[in-house]
Formats: C-alpha cells, structure tokens, sequence
C-alpha cells in the first residue's frame, strides 16, 4: 500500500507572497495533505506499536505525546490526534490490543478445560463437580471466540475507512494539485 500512495507524494509546494489568498489556500492545503499522508505511512507501525505495548492509560498518553501523534492532554478519553488518519486507524490499533489480550484469556482458558477434563478422565467419580465446571469453562470459552470474531471483523472495517480516508486524501490532492498548477501558468 506504501508505493500505491507514496507515488503522488511530491515536494513541499511554496507559498508566494504574491499568491491570491485562495491559491494560497490551496497549497497549504495541498501541503497539509502532503504531511498528513507522509506521516500516516511512515508512522502507522509505531503507532500500533505503542497500543500493543501501553502499560496503563498515563503511559499511553505519554508515550503517543512523545512520538508527536497527539498533543498531552492526560485523558485516553479525550485524545486529538495531530493527524486526522491517525484519528480514524488508532481505533484499529487499540482492538488489536483488545484481540491480543482476548486471545492470551481464550488460551488460557483452554488450558484450564484440559485441565479439567484430564482430571476427570483420572477420577470419574467426580464427573457430576467437575463436568458442571467444564461446561461452564465451554460456555465462557464459546462466548470469547464469539467476541473473537466480532473485534476481528471490527478492525478489518476501520482499516478499511483508515484506506478509504487515505485514497480520498491523495485524490484531493491530485484534484488540488492540478488547480494550483493550472493558476501558477
């Protein structure tokens, strides 16, 4: 996806003293497009690199001020991203923690279903205790896999807005771009 965007990537447009105010207009816009894209693609790993890694909702305010993604507000709740598609791809990057930690519970609670089946193979005679146990351990586990699939699919979809937003900004670009070009001959 980097080369399919990187392409109309170009150099920083220069603003003229002698430039109309609506022309003016038009290339810090394109200018901000510019940087706003440029940005998304080179920084978007950090980005989900510091969702997977947050100790608690301090550090992660923290650590996105640091890296330049938001201004330090001290409220997970009330984040502004610097840049609108980090705004919109964020979304994705805390379910994939989400996912992460589901899949680290669903994992452990297989672990305890075989540890109870396991027990109940040794000793049958406690298969009225135990088996209500494991079918509740059953229950739980099915309802996880349920949200399992429900975080996948959500994250699928704000990726897909994520793409959308940044195919739509490069066309913006392209279509700004050209009015400036044709006012500047």
């Amino acid at each position: 996806m980097i080369l399919k965007y990187s392409k109309f990537i170009s150099e920083k447009i220069e603003v003229s003293q002698t430039d109309s105010p609506g022309l003016a207009s038009q290339k810090n816009y394109l200018n901000d497009l510019e940087k706003n894209t440029k940005e998304f693609l080179q920084k978007r790993i950090e980005l989900d690199n510091i969702y997977m890694t947050y100790k608690d909702e301090g550090d992660l305010v923290n650590k996105l001020a640091a890296r330049g993604f938001i201004q330090k507000t001290g409220n997970k709740k009330k984040l502004e991203f610097l840049n609108p598609l980090f705004s919109v791809y964020s979304g994705a990057s805390e379910k994939s923690r989400t996912l992460k930690d589901l899949e680290k519970s669903i994992e452990e609670l297989g672990l305890k279903i075989k540890e109870k089946n396991d027990y109940l193979q040794k000793n049958p005679n406690s298969k009225e205790s135990v088996g209500g146990e494991v079918e509740t351990l059953n229950k739980e586990l099915d309802e996880k896999n349920k949200q399992l699939q429900r975080l996948s699919k959500e994250i699928v979809e704000i990726q897909r807005v994520a793409n959308e937003r940044l195919k739509e900004m490069t066309n913006n670009f392209k279509d700004t771009n050209r009015q400036v070009r044709s006012s500047t001959s």
